[in-house]
């Protein structure tokens, strides 16, 4: 069940979308307001607003033979790293989340 506030968002959201200028102007107020002289105030407001409670972690160690090190440099001068699998429990869970929820792709992958 949707809350009236989400309720309001996607029924705005699916009016911007039918109006592609609208949409577009949107976009650009909204990144004028994030990175512009704004700028400063929008970081204050969201670190001000309440934190989201932490997501409870598996702590056990996914890649026990790996070099960290190397890793964290491979990343940040290549973006990537070769050479990691995933154990095939992990593998399983994302297979079957991505089942049950249809997802194949995904427009911003860090959510």
């Amino acid at each position: 069940m949707l809350t009236p506030i989400s309720q309001f968002y996607y029924r705005f959201r699916i009016f911007l979308h039918k109006r592609r200028w609208l949409l577009r102007s949107a976009q650009v107020v909204r990144g004028w307001w994030m990175l512009g002289p704004l700028r400063f105030f929008v970081i204050r407001y969201f670190q001000s607003r309440k934190a989201q409670p932490s997501l409870q972690v598996d702590r056990r160690d996914l890649f026990p033979q790996s070099q960290v090190p190397q890793v964290v440099t491979a990343l940040n001068q290549k973006g990537y790293a070769n050479g990691w699998t995933l154990p095939d429990e992990y593998v399983t869970r994302i297979v079957r989340y991505c089942e049950r929820t249809k997802f194949r792709a995904y427009w911003n992958p860090h959510r």
